[in-house]
């Protein structure tokens, strides 16, 4: 079953005021979603679904319903292609209780998403409130028919319960499987001063002055319970006061919104706080785009296997050494019969020409064991299947060409590749509780395998 994409850029909802003729869209977009999911059998191909809401958008902002002062070109153009709605509001004019009801396809009345007084938005990232837990969303039911979902942009439907780490009202636990953006939203200015990079770097270094200051304390108190110094409580006391202080000054200054509800985050990691409001529409473009473009390397290979093709439709082929990238294959489209192979980091076999690392057993991928060619050595497979002659631009008149195509092609290649966590590195480090155990740790021998290879009697249950 292919799995596509959801994408949900959370940028706002429009805010039109008309009186609906018929039920509110956001129920209907739900169902007609679910729809066309229950429509598709397990082995048929998924459309990509992507939802886009703005912030304080009227009827009256876009050149597609009659404003004739601002150009949205590519707005008119999905209405122009697509399908125009007249008799549609929002279930709310305001931003959390309409982002639940277009998540859910209920009335926020139902999911607690409302007010009996004059907080009708979730106010701040310190409030407890948030979108229940035990709504079911279209991301969580998209889910389940093999769609890999995502929101990107404004989230503003809580985010903390009990704790500022327990992140009980985040994207992931309503059905999504990636979250980049803003968990709060921009009621206050989210545009910080020019001394926020001397902001930045002032506090790390009063976080260690803060860190010294600890240590200290902890060591004079332990050498004097134990009698091995000899200083006065007062001092010891003195510099607790300083710490909590510190602390009390620092926190009071940054009351505003700007450092505690303007920030940025990636899953459920802070990327930034205070957050830059000027680029961080440009990033979330970025984001969405990538998102979107559900990368596979991998090519169908059955006209290949049926013999109806020479090669399969990959043109380039980028080998890889661990995390370094040591050599691209490509076979021209041309069908010329040509396969080109650039080298830009080759092994250093041991003992030299054996064709092998026997020294260290595994031939290393960087550092002094390798050497690094600029430009790449080149050699046509065809011809020359085991690279035992580099080519020229004096033995070959497309040296040159081949070596820029295969750089563009890597250039275009790099910019795809998105940084993740190196599971055969960072994570790649034994600890002792994650092996497994079949009795009650450390005592993890057992053989039930010998009961069942014992042979049985004709009246024993099998």
């Amino acid at each position: 079953m292919d799995s596509k994409p959801i994408l949900v850029q959370q940028e706002g909802i429009p805010s039109c005021t008309m009186r609906p003729r018929r039920p509110l869209v956001f129920m209907s977009l739900v169902c007609a979603l679910l729809n066309t999911c229950q429509a598709h059998r397990v082995h048929d191909d998924k459309p990509n679904i992507v939802l886009i809401m703005v912030d304080d958008l009227g009827i009256g902002d876009l050149g597609c319903y009659g404003n004739d002062t601002m150009r949205t070109p590519h707005i008119d153009r999905l209405a122009r292609e697509g399908v125009r709605l007249t008799q549609h509001i929002s279930a709310a004019s305001l931003c959390s209780p309409s982002r639940s009801a277009f998540l859910t396809g209920r009335y926020p009345i139902r999911s607690g998403m409302v007010s009996s007084g004059n907080r009708r938005v979730i106010q701040n990232l310190a409030v407890p409130a948030g979108l229940p837990l035990n709504e079911t969303t279209l991301a969580a039911l998209l889910k389940k028919q093999g769609y890999s979902t995502g929101l990107i942009g404004k989230w503003h439907q809580g985010l903390n319960c009990d704790s500022r780490s327990d992140q009980c009202h985040h994207p992931y636990n309503y059905g999504f499987d990636y979250y980049y953006g803003m968990p709060f939203t921009l009621v206050d200015s989210c545009w910080p001063d020019p001394s926020r990079n001397t902001e930045l770097a002032f506090e790390s270094q009063l976080w260690l002055c803060v860190q010294l200051v600890a240590i200290a304390i902890l060591t004079l108190t332990f050498g004097k319970l134990s009698g091995w110094v000899s200083v006065p409580w007062l001092l010891i006391f003195s510099m607790i006061l300083f710490i909590f202080l510190l602390g009390y000054a620092w926190f009071s200054s940054h009351t505003s919104p700007l450092y505690w509800d303007c920030l940025l985050m990636r899953g459920h990691e802070i990327t930034e706080q205070p957050m830059k409001a000027e680029r961080a529409g440009s990033i979330m473009v970025k984001e969405a785009i990538s998102f979107l473009e559900r990368v596979i390397d991998g090519r169908d290979l059955m006209p290949l296997l049926q013999g109806n093709v020479r090669h399969s439709e990959h043109e380039f082929l980028f080998h890889y050494c661990g995390s370094y990238l040591h050599a691209v294959r490509w076979i021209p489209k041309d069908d010329s019969g040509s396969v080109w192979k650039a080298h830009y980091v080759t092994p250093v076999f041991q003992p030299p020409a054996s064709g092998g690392c026997y020294v260290t057993s595994l031939c290393r991928c960087f550092g002094e064991q390798v050497t690094y060619h600029n430009p790449p050595l080149l050699f046509d497979l065809s011809r020359d299947p085991s690279e035992s002659t580099p080519l020229t631009p004096a033995t070959e008149p497309l040296h040159d060409f081949v070596i820029k195509k295969v750089a563009n092609a890597l250039k275009e290649h790099q910019e795809t590749i998105v940084p993740v966590t190196y599971q055969l590195s960072e994570l790649n480090q034994g600890r002792t509780w994650l092996k497994p155990c079949c009795g009650v740790f450390p005592f993890c021998l057992c053989d039930k395998e010998e009961e069942v290879s014992q042979p049985r009697g004709p009246n024993e249950k099998r």
